[in-house]
């Protein structure tokens, strides 16, 4: 269970919300969880990322494996490709009237490929193979939030959670929430079997901070064909990766007077997932001017494990620094990801450069989630009944375009447009936009690339239970960077 929760309009949302977060927390993993590892983007090489992705038709790039893999029917050459990514997620926050600023930058290999290409026989048959790697999802960033609050804490939901319960139930039921509270004096018993906190009320200061690193992956083993440089097909093979840490400390400082002037909670994530999907791709070639394609990925089943783990602390004048370390609970299950289809068209204005597009469908209303192993049998009812009524079905639109220049050099420049994967009465997370340009160099057995993005994420969070905390607007500005370089041979 994670405590940065989305805002969510809907009252049966914020209802399941509240109870998941004062309920058992034998299963970490929610809808937001889903959502997380199944919006992908889909990996480029530098060329393609200058032309905002939009190179599904045109085809002989490495991209062609994670887009439309017929395009691996058009290499008339074997290549090497690889490219180096740079990101950087600049977040800001704004809670209770407070802003406040971070930033993470990651630089690492974004993809790598190889493909024997090969001439057209007799026939005019092609047939092409080779194996990439490449990352779909970039999960760095770097959030604090804080502010000043009145009569609002976390630890009213920990009181609130063990009530009419005794000590000993709470510390065995909930050892990562309430249970993690009572063992450092944040929340006491009262005479009547309740709890309280000895801080519920007056003025708080509250700081939380998330730290993220980690990505996700795909590794493709991929061919394609070609007949007679007019009609090209493709399958790709995908093993997905995935692997998350996140590291989580939500903080109160309280007035002083009270029983206790500090309390920390914090919880550690770490997550590692595989998975599995297969694409298939079409293109033609109508004319020497016209291409269009299409392509379909199947739905990707993953088997996600995590380990959670929770450690509070708390400070007062009569019992000192208090700190409590709660044991990992490992937890396996399986997530259904969406199929994504695509289709795909470009112009090739002769020897000048192409203009192309590609639209890609994702209904995201079709992820399921549900346990793994004997150490989770857990049905994730509840978190599958949110995912209906609160995703959807997303349009996805890339367009760009390649002019070439004197001196064996291209310019290029695109945008891409993709619908928030939330209906509207459920979150006010607007579409986003992002935009792109790019250079390159070729010839005749080498070439090298560069394309830069920028683009921007708003979006809302909870520190903790929507029913008594403030939403925090989060806006997450990104500017990402691949140099890619290739050998054809």
């Amino acid at each position: 269970m994670q405590f940065s929760l989305t805002i969510m309009k809907k009252p049966i949302l914020l209802l399941t919300i509240a109870a998941a977060f004062i309920s058992s927390e034998a299963w970490c993993q929610n809808e937001e969880d889903a959502l997380r590892y199944s919006q992908q983007w889909t990996p480029a090489s530098a060329r393609s990322w200058g032309m905002g992705g939009a190179m599904g038709a045109l085809g002989a790039d490495l991209s062609s494996f994670f887009s439309n893999p017929a395009g691996l029917g058009a290499y008339k050459r074997g290549s090497i490709e690889l490219s180096l990514g740079l990101t950087d997620v600049r977040t800001t926050s704004d809670y209770v009237g407070s802003s406040h600023s971070d930033f993470a930058t990651r630089m690492e290999l974004n993809n790598f490929a190889v493909v024997g290409g090969q001439k057209a026989n007799e026939s005019g048959l092609t047939f092409n193979f080779g194996v990439a790697y490449a990352k779909s999802n970039q999960f760095a960033q770097r959030l604090r939030i804080e502010g000043d609050v009145s009569n609002s804490s976390i630890l009213d939901v920990f009181a609130t959670q063990a009530g009419g319960l005794s000590t000993a139930d709470v510390s065995d039921l909930f050892p990562f929430t309430a249970g993690a509270a009572l063992a450092v004096n944040g929340i006491v018993p009262s005479s009547d079997s309740l709890f309280f906190s000895p801080n519920a009320q007056g003025k708080l200061h509250q700081t939380k901070n998330i730290v993220r690193k980690g990505h996700q992956s795909v590794t493709a083993f991929a061919f394609g064909m070609g007949i007679k440089d007019k009609l090209f097909f493709g399958m790709a093979i995908n093993f997905h990766g995935s692997r998350l840490v996140q590291d989580s400390d939500h903080q109160e400082d309280y007035q002083s007077g009270q029983a206790i002037s500090k309390f920390v909670y914090s919880d550690d994530l770490n997550s590692d997932g595989s998975g599995f999907s297969v694409r298939l791709g079409f293109l033609a070639k109508p004319t020497q001017w016209l291409r269009v394609g299409a392509a379909v990925q199947t739905a990707t089943a993953m088997t996600i494990r995590e380990g959670w783990d929770v450690n509070t602390s708390s400070e007062s004048t009569t019992q000192g620094y208090q700190v409590y370390n709660s044991s990992t609970l490992i937890t396996d299950y399986n997530l259904r990801i969406p199929a994504r289809y695509m289709a795909n068209i470009a112009f090739v204005l002769g020897k000048a450069g192409s203009v192309a597009a590609d639209y890609e469908y994702i209904n995201y209303n079709n992820i399921r989630m549900d346990g793994a192993g004997l150490n989770n049998t857990y049905d994730y009812a509840a978190e599958n009944a949110v995912i209906q009524t609160s995703y959807r079905g997303t349009h996805k639109v890339s367009a760009g375009m390649e002019w070439r220049l004197p001196y064996r050099l291209y310019l290029r420049a695109g945008a891409t447009y993709a619908q928030s994967p939330y209906y509207k009465d459920v979150m006010d997370n607007p579409s986003m936009i992002s935009y792109h340009m790019g250079m390159g160099y070729k010839k005749d057995n080498w070439f090298l690339d560069v394309g830069l993005a920028s683009y921007q994420n708003q979006s809302s969070v909870y520190v903790y239970d929507p029913s008594v905390a403030s939403p925090a607007n989060i806006v997450s500005n990104t500017v990402r960077g691949l140099l890619s370089a290739g050998l054809r041979f």
